[in-house]
C-alpha cells in the first residue's frame, strides 16, 4: 500500500517528545496573518482576523498521559447563512485536552462507546506534539455551524413555505396537517 505525503499544517507549534514527559511547559501560540489566511480557507471562513492561545502542558501520572489545559482566543468572520453577510464572532474558550506517549498495539486495544465518558487520550506522533494543530481543531468545533445576524430575516415567501417560484413547499403542507 503506498502511502500519501502528509498535508502540511497551517499553523503548526510542535513540541517535541523530549520536552513532555518530564516538566510542566508553559506556551504562548500566535498565528501570523498568512497562516489565518491559509486557515479561514481552510474552514471556508470569510476571515481569521487573529488566533491565538495560551497553554499549560504537563506531565499527568506514571501512565505516560500529558494534559494541555488553557485558552484560545480568535477573532472570526462568517457568511450569514440567510444573508451571506459578514458574522463576526469573538471566540474565548478554555480548552482541555489530553494525550498519551504510550504505544499501544492496536490488536491489544478494546473499544467501547459511551458518549457521556471522556474521550481517550490522542497518541503523540513520533516528532512530538503538534499545539498549533491541537489548537486549530479546538476552534473548529467551536465554530458556530449556522451563523446569522441579528437583523436577518427569511422572505416572507420562505417563512410561508413557498419556493422562489411560487410552488408550495411539502413541508408547509405537514405543517397544516399538525394544525
Amino acid at each position: 500500500m503506498t502511502s500519501l505525503p502528509a498535508a502540511e499544517n497551517e499553523f503548526s507549534r510542535l513540541l517535541s517528545r523530549d520536552a513532555l514527559g518530564a516538566k510542566t511547559e508553559r506556551c504562548e501560540i500566535s498565528a501570523s496573518p498568512s497562516e489565518c489566511e491559509a486557515l479561514a480557507r481552510r474552514f471556508g471562513l470569510l476571515a481569521i482576523e487573529c488566533l491565538s492561545a495560551q497553554l499549560t502542558v504537563r506531565p499527568r501520572g506514571a501512565l505516560g498521559l500529558v494534559e494541555v489545559t488553557g485558552r484560545l482566543r480568535a477573532k472570526v468572520s462568517q457568511a450569514c447563512v440567510v444573508t451571506l453577510e459578514p458574522v463576526a464572532d469573538d471566540i474565548d474558550a478554555e480548552i482541555s485536552l489530553t494525550y498519551t506517549l504510550r504505544e499501544e498495539d492496536p490488536e491489544d486495544i478494546e473499544v467501547e462507546f459511551d458518549p457521556d465518558a471522556e474521550d481517550p487520550p490522542e497518541l503523540i506522533g513520533p516528532d512530538g506534539l503538534d499545539l498549533g494543530e491541537a489548537v486549530v481543531q479546538q476552534l473548529a468545533v467551536l465554530l458556530d455551524p449556522y451563523p446569522r445576524r441579528k437583523d436577518a430575516v427569511l422572505p416572507s415567501s420562505a417563512q410561508a413555505g413557498v419556493d422562489d417560484g411560487g410552488t408550495k413547499s411539502p413541508f408547509a403542507a405537514l405543517k397544516e396537517l399538525k394544525r
